[in-house]
């Protein structure tokens, strides 16, 4: 399995944990399962938490759909993103996804947490 896809009434957030390195048909499926949980959550805004912890730096024809997605769950009403990432690489690599401030990188997920449930004063 390369990703897990969850949704948490409780502060409106979509959770995704990425595994791996992926391909154009994982990052498909990857896609479908966030809407898919969007939808039904029937939200008109929500936070985001995705835990890479478990992946590598991936692929730059992947990076650049990847852009796309958070395009297209920012048109969806996505508020703040808290990315756990312990790989300095990795989080270079994905601070280049459409750089944006409402998006903060974390090695700790506690910390993601903490900072998508306050009004962004976590350090």
């Amino acid at each position: 399995m390369f990703f897990e896809v969850d949704w948490e009434d409780r502060g409106g957030i979509l959770v995704a944990r990425c595994m791996g390195i992926w391909d154009q048909e994982i990052l498909r499926d990857f896609r479908l399962a966030l809407f898919k949980r969007l939808d039904a959550a029937r939200c008109s805004s929500f936070d985001h938490l995705v835990d890479s912890r478990n992946t590598a730096p991936q692929p730059k024809s992947l990076t650049d759909e990847m852009e796309d997605l958070i395009r297209d769950l920012n048109a969806r009403g996505m508020q703040r993103t808290a990315v756990v990432a312990t790989s300095s690489i990795l989080r270079m690599q994905l601070n280049r996804i459409g750089s944006s401030s409402n998006r903060r990188f974390f090695e700790d997920e506690a910390l993601a947490r903490a900072w998508l449930t306050s009004d962004g004063e976590v350090e």
